[in-house]
Formats: C-alpha cells, structure tokens, sequence
C-alpha cells in the first residue's frame, strides 16, 4: 500500500467504533472520553475525536490516529497493524510484504476455527450442550463469559467434527495433522468426546489448538490438550494471551495461573490480565512472549505442595529472563477458581491486590509449608533453604529483618541464628566469579573445555549451545551495549570489521541491536524481540541467561580487552579460511601469499593476546 493509500484508509476509520472495542467510550461534547487502556486511572482522561480522527490520553500521554491505536493496544508491529486496520474497514490489504508461515499457516488457522465455531455451537444450540452449561454456570461462568472465552462442547459420539470439516473439502491429513481426527479400522472418528472445550489461541486471535475438560463421569484426566502441531507447542503458547494483552499493556503486569478454570476467575474479577500455561513446566519461551507486553508479573499458582514447588520453578525462569516478580499465596490450599467460588469476585480481587508480595519473600514463607519444625533434620533442611535466601541480599537491614522473622519463627535467639548465618556463609563461600557462573573462566582470554554450572531442577530442560563460546568477550561487549545506546555505537565502530570473531548467531544478534538503536535511543528488552526473526529471537533466549550474568564493571579497560580479544579471533578463524584455501591454490605465488598471510595474523594476534594479558596484570 502506498503512503496515500495508508492514509485513505485512517481518514476513512471509525476511530470511535475501533476504541470501544478496547474501551468504554461515552459522549462528550464533540468527543468521547473513557478510562485510559495504557495506564490504570480513575478519572477518565483519554479522548477520542471522531472529527480529527485521533485518540489521546492527558494522563500518560499517548496519542495518535487509528493504526497508532492497533499498534499500541495490541502490541504488534506496523504491518500486523495495517492488516487489522483493513481488516476492519472491510478493506483487502495489500502489499509486497509476505508472510510466508502466515500464508503457509492460512488453512491450519481456518480449519482450528470452523472446529472451533462447532464445538462453541454445540454447545449452545444442541439439547447435549445443557449439562455442560449447568456445570459451567455452578462454576460461575455466565453466558457472556462462554461466549467470550469461545468455550464449546465435542459431541459424545463418532465422526461429527470429521464430516463439518470434510463437508467444507478439507483434507483428513490436514484434520489429523492438527490433531482433531484420528483414524482406524472403521475409518475416521473426532479425538476430542464429550469434553468442555476451550480453545487456546495465539496473540492474534488465531485458533491454536484445543484444551478439553470433562465435566462428568470419571477420567483420569482432568484436562486433555491438543496434541503438538505445525502451529500449536504447549511451551510457546499461553491460555487466554489474545484477550490479557490489552490488560498487560495498561497494567504493565502479567498474572501467571495453573489453569483455565482460575484464568477465568481472575478475569471476571477484574483481573484481566491472567494467563496460563498447560499443563508443562512454565517455560522461557513463553516467559518472552510475555515480554512484550510487560516487565513485571504476579505468580499466583494452587496453594498445596506441588502449587507452591511450581511457583518457585516459574519464578526462576521469570528472573532469568528480566522480569520484577511478585508472588501471590493463597489460603487453605485453594487455587483462585476455588477462592472465588467460595468468596466471590470482589472478595478474591480484594485478597489478591492486598497479599501480593515480593518473590524473595514468597520463597522464604514457602520454606515452611508443611514442614515440622520440631523435627532436628527437617529443621536444618529448612535453615539451610532460609540461610540461602538471605544470602542473597545485598542490604544489611533486610539481611537482619530476614534473620529477626527467622528466629521468631523457630522461637530461637537472634545471637544464634547469626551465628549459623555467619557459619553457613563462611561454608559457602561466594566464587570470585563475580556470580557469573561460569567456572575456570577468563573473560579475555577465554577456555578450552569450559564449565557452566547452573543448578536446575532434573526436569527441566536446559538449552544449551553445542559450545560455550572459547571467551566470553561477545556477550561482555552485548552486556554493555544494552546498557547505553552511544556505548553500543562506540564499541560497533571499532570492531565493525571484526565481526568475524563473533560466532554467527550472535553477529545476527549485534547486528539486529544495531539496527534497533537507529530507532530506539534506550534499550527495551520487549521492543527489541519484537524486531527479531525467530532465529534470532531463539538465540537471544539461548544466551539471555548469560547475559544476565555477565558482570560489567563500566570499565573503558574491560570494553578495550574484550574488544581486543574479538579482533584476536578474528584473525584466528581468518587464518582457518586461509588454510583451507591453500590446498585448492594451484600456484606456488598463490600458496605464498597466502602463507604469508597467515604468518602476518599470526603476528598481529599474538601482539593482541599481549596487550590484553598487559592491561590484565595493569590492573
């Protein structure tokens, strides 16, 4: 579409019936005004001209017309945005641009969404879908909550779902393939019998896949999802992510929840902006897809054993990748469908806002959920666990409160539990690694056979690079690069020939930094994913956890040393491509020069390997 075009369409948009999608808008005068959806307020202070064509907020101040609206509500990228714009006029957008796995995807998201569509009218129109409703209703569902949550039902017999899509001349590979049909001797039959069905959708809106409940009899399983698919992977997706992200962006915080059943809980408690993972260990996939919308969220998992162990996991991937994390303990065991049930919306949005609390803080309390104190091992398991906690802090006066509430809570004295604080930490002895992990490690001049040690629960699976990189100067100099833009744009100029020294991947990833920073003058870990492929966006993730612990000292040494210890590589992997050049070099001239060639990086590398290891012993 040309500019013109672009803006034909913008001038032609009802920008007051796009917001009220988003936002409850009432006449004022010329204008509307409604309660902003980028920040939380009380007294409305966003307008909406239908004249001028533009929305504004007085309060945090963002402004714009109606494809700066999609961009910002829906936290998608300008051409995501034209696309809904069009979408929205009844206009048919067009464009050199392609999505190539959108298009691939088209049949797959159309096929998830007439299932969808059937599953959600066999339920509401077919005389089998009124237990289902019965039990959604005891559960404090509404219709209007069934409707917007496109909750449906599968039939309890055969092949129905597999002759809707037929009948709409989709292939049974296709069906199967999404994991809707199966097949057998007597041919095809639906997967999904006799269960609620809630569809999980991506960002967009798109039909992923299915999770189904029952709601009668006895089954083994509580909820079965879709099978693994082209478009559906339990550990990228999140539950109800395509309605919560209007909230993440307005509230600046995720809640993260164990279960549908608790999304919807927290959703018609004014709590929008939950989401949940299905039945998989919370992962850093999903962790960044949740990135994009905001900084900070609240873990609010059941409140048994297993609830309280899984919290601690979520909460360690969510540091692990930047997040400011909260916590939330629930009374008596209970899970928030459960606590709503019981108390009702006003009552569990009250107790929630009230006993948020800071993680570190969570995991301490956790340490004493069912423990019996007065038992001699269980109690040094739990001092240990405690002792580890505290150690973590950087203040003293939160050190000592930490040790005062201990030593209440196990009716001991204060002189004695510093006295084993002070033991455990003369025990384990903080590695003068600065914390960062790695082990018989010299960030300049790098190691052969390197060891990074994290400690991670058995089953959680670790991503790992084939190699740790024989130095760590890439991902120092990445480190500082993210902490100012004109440091970025220094260190870029003077290893910008150098890049070669960099593995792949991460030159990709320098070179994506550099090409946000033309747009962007500070570093915003949301907005640069956004502007990554998925390639890249897999790689930051895999070295995310080491940048974050790659210690920086702000020192112009450090920047120059690990600079020179890239240039050193670079020659190193030059001399690489030169040696196999030789081989194939029919000339004796040829051969020469490029001996010579190797001889002079040789030289050069050796004086950068000297400067480091002087600036080293200088200071």
């Amino acid at each position: 579409m040309t500019n013109e075009e672009i803006q034909n369409l913008i001038d032609q948009t009802d920008i007051v019936g796009l917001v009220s999608k988003y936002v409850s808008l009432t006449k004022k005068g010329k204008n509307y005004q409604g309660l902003c959806p980028f920040h939380n307020e009380k007294t409305p202070s966003f307008y909406v001209s239908p004249e001028k064509k533009i929305f504004n907020c007085f309060g945090c101040h963002k402004h714009g017309n109606a494809l700066d609206f999609i961009e910002q509500i829906e936290g998608i990228e300008f051409k995501d945005a034209l696309v809904k714009l069009c979408e929205f006029n009844g206009v048919k957008y067009k464009d050199n641009y392609v999505n190539k796995n959108a298009n691939l995807n088209l049949k797959y998201y159309k096929i998830m969404e007439i299932s969808k569509d059937f599953y959600k009218t066999f339920l509401t129109k077919d005389k089998s879908g009124i237990d289902a409703i019965n039990y959604l209703k005891k559960r404090g569902l509404t219709d209007e909550l069934i409707d917007k949550f496109d909750v449906g039902l599968s039939p309890d017999f055969g092949d129905t779902l597999y002759k809707v899509l037929k009948s709409c001349d989709y292939l049974e590979l296709d069906m199967a393939d999404m994991g809707l049909v199966e097949n057998n001797s007597k041919g095809y039959y639906d997967i999904f019998s006799n269960r609620i069905m809630f569809p999980i959708k991506d960002e967009m809106g798109n039909v992923l896949g299915f999770s189904g409940r029952i709601f009668k009899g006895e089954d083994n399983s509580k909820y079965i999802n879709s099978k693994e698919t082209k478009i559906f992977r339990k550990g990228e997706v999140l539950f109800n992510i395509n309605l919560a992200k209007p909230e993440m962006i307005k509230k600046h915080r995720a809640i993260l929840h164990e279960g549908q059943m608790d999304v919807i809980a927290s959703f018609r408690s004014g709590l929008g902006e939950a989401v949940c993972s299905l039945g998989t260990a919370f992962s850093d996939k999903q962790a960044m897809l949740l990135k994009k919308f905001c900084n900070e969220v609240v873990v609010c998992y059941d409140g048994d054993k297993a609830g309280i162990t899984n919290s601690i996991k979520a909460i360690n991937v969510f540091k692990r990748n930047g997040f400011k994390v909260y916590s939330v303990m629930l009374p008596d065991k209970m899970d928030p469908d459960e606590y709503v049930l019981k108390y009702g919306t006003s009552k569990y949005k009250e107790y929630f806002e009230s006993h948020i609390i800071d993680s570190l803080e969570f995991e301490y309390e956790a340490q004493f959920f069912g423990k019996n104190l007065n038992d001699r091992e269980v109690l040094n398991e739990v001092k240990n666990n405690v002792f580890e906690i505290i150690s973590r802090l950087n203040s003293q006066i939160e050190i000592d409160e930490y040790l005062n509430k201990f030593k209440d809570k196990i009716n001991s004295n204060l002189d004695a539990v510093k006295s084993d604080f002070d033991n455990y930490k003369n025990n384990h002895a903080v590695s003068n690694l600065d914390n960062t992990g790695f082990e018989n490690y010299d960030p300049y001049m790098g190691y052969d056979v390197p060891s990074y040690n994290v400690p991670v629960e058995p089953d959680v699976k670790v991503i790992t690079p084939k190699h740790l990189y024989n130095n760590i100067c890439e991902i120092r100099l990445f480190r500082y690069a993210i902490e100012s833009k004109s440091l970025a744009l220094s260190i870029d100029e003077k290893i910008m020939n150098d890049l070669g020294g960099m593995t792949p991947e991460n030159q990709n990833l320098w070179l994506s930094l550099i090409d946000y920073y033309d747009e962007f003058d500070e570093f915003d870990q949301g907005k640069f994913i956004k502007a990554l492929n998925d390639k890249d966006v897999e790689q930051y993730i895999t070295i995310n956890d080491y940048i974050l612990k790659e210690h920086i000292t702000n020192d112009i040494d450090d920047i120059e040393m690990c600079i020179e210890k890239l240039k050193s590589i670079n020659l190193d992997n030059s001399n690489k491509i030169l040696s196999n050049k030789i081989s194939s070099e029919p000339t004796p001239e040829g051969q020469t020069y490029i001996l010579e060639k190797m001889f002079k990086n040789r030289k050069l590398k050796e004086q950068k390997e000297n400067n480091i290891k002087s600036k080293k012993q200088k200071s």
